[in-house]
């Protein structure tokens, strides 16, 4: 498929309208303009900033929520309410759980992963009533009524950043109530956040030190109905009276995609899925080992830059190298961390009060956060921004007001 090849907009299907199906959508419309036409595939109503949800439960605001058909009616993509059933590469043609089939000059997975809870008898936070669930949880350790948690990162895929948000905000309150409640987080990281590098990873040692987190490294555990932590090698559990854990994430395994045997779909540096023309992935969903959201945005313009391409628009696409960007939640204020995972990077790892990006929000989207910011509602998890520039990316010094 070349450009010269369409003299019509060439037609792009996304599947999935979460921050990968999100980031597509706004980078290809800025990319190739008229030369795409657009139809987005998602069954949700509303985009949740799911990263944001971590403060609820402490009376930080509201995650962001967005009409799907707004975002898709800004940046003139046709909406179709359904789930993907199967896609058919040969006759490029997905089928939707409807029945419908939809035809694709390109097709792009943004389907994110399929969270799978380890322990169903714990707080699996980011499942099915996780917020209520937590709030309860945070209540009770106020009044004194909870006298000992652990946080648990599952052994296997999973991003465990919102697990230590929730010990350290969990701590806070547990200052301010007074109470002797024990804080525990296992990973089974060699360092909190290793992913990082070096210096944050050390940034979060000394905030769970200072908050009265203990830390249990190097830990492959198994929680037990009753609430006990068991450890390999120790024959004596370790009695707990609740337990926050994090689910296990698994591919979404489409029918009729290249995927390895956990599921998640095999893509190269570009997001072309393997051994299948026009179709590329990008988020949660894909076989990069990485789950995070700013790495599913770029994993997402590097699809974008190649759609372009191939549409015509002069574009060179650059392949995905991944720098991991977060903002973190400590009840005590906000921190920015950063980790340059690229190829050719020195030691790059910073963690700091002040933002290392702007717009500085949960999701480090080159397209996709200046549009939160410039639609963020008062009272949400995040302020709306003052000024945004489009497409602005500022990183180090300064960033505006």
């Amino acid at each position: 498929m070349t450009a010269s090849a369409h003299t019509d907009p060439l037609h792009v299907v996304i599947v999935g309208g979460g921050v990968a199906g999100m980031e597509t959508l706004i980078a290809l419309r800025s990319l190739a303009g008229s030369r795409v036409q657009i139809t987005l595939v998602e069954p949700a109503p509303e985009f949740t900033v799911r990263a944001e949800t971590v403060g609820e439960p402490f009376g930080m605001g509201s995650a962001q929520r967005h009409p799907v058909d707004r975002i898709a009616n800004d940046f003139g993509a046709d909406l179709v309410a359904d789930r993907l059933e199967s896609v058919a590469h040969n006759l490029r043609r997905v089928t939707l759980a409807g029945g419908e089939g939809v035809d694709y000059d390109a097709l792009v997975l943004a389907l994110g992963a399929r969270q799978e809870p380890v322990w169903p008898h714990t707080i699996n936070f980011g499942g099915h009533g996780a917020v209520e669930a937590m709030e309860q949880l945070v209540a009770d350790v106020k009044r004194g009524l909870t006298g000992s948690v652990a946080f648990v990162v599952p052994e296997g895929v999973s991003w465990p950043l919102p697990l230590y948000e929730l010990a350290l905000m969990t701590a806070r309150h547990v200052r301010a109530g007074e109470s002797e409640t024990e804080l525990v987080v296992f990973t089974p990281e060699r360092h909190p956040l290793e992913a990082f590098g070096r210096n944050v990873s050390s940034h979060m040692t000394a905030e769970l030190e200072r908050a009265g987190v203990r830390l249990a490294r190097s830990a492959v555990v198994d929680v037990t109905p009753s609430g006990d932590i068991s450890l390999p090698f120790e024959e004596t559990p370790m009695r707990f009276e609740r337990v926050v854990a994090l689910p296990r994430l698994v591919g979404p395994a489409p029918r009729g995609v290249t995927h390895d045997a956990d599921g998640f779909i095999q893509i190269d540096s570009y997001g072309a899925v393997h051994g299948m023309q026009h179709v590329y992935a990008a988020g949660d969903g894909t076989n990069y080992p990485l789950k995070q959201g700013g790495v599913a945005t770029q994993q997402a313009d590097a699809v974008a830059e190649s759609i372009a391409k191939v549409a015509g628009s002069g574009v060179a696409p650059r392949p995905f190298s991944a720098v991991l960007r977060a903002q973190l939640f400590t009840g005590d204020g906000k921190h920015f961390l950063r980790g340059d995972l690229s190829e050719h990077a020195t030691e790059t790892s910073e963690a700091s009060e002040t933002p290392l990006w702007w717009p500085a929000g949960k999701v480090a989207g080159h397209y996709l956060g200046p549009y939160l910011a410039a639609h963020a509602e008062p009272g949400a998890a995040v302020a709306p921004a003052r000024r945004v520039r489009s497409a602005t990316w500022i990183e180090e010094g300064p960033f505006g007001e």
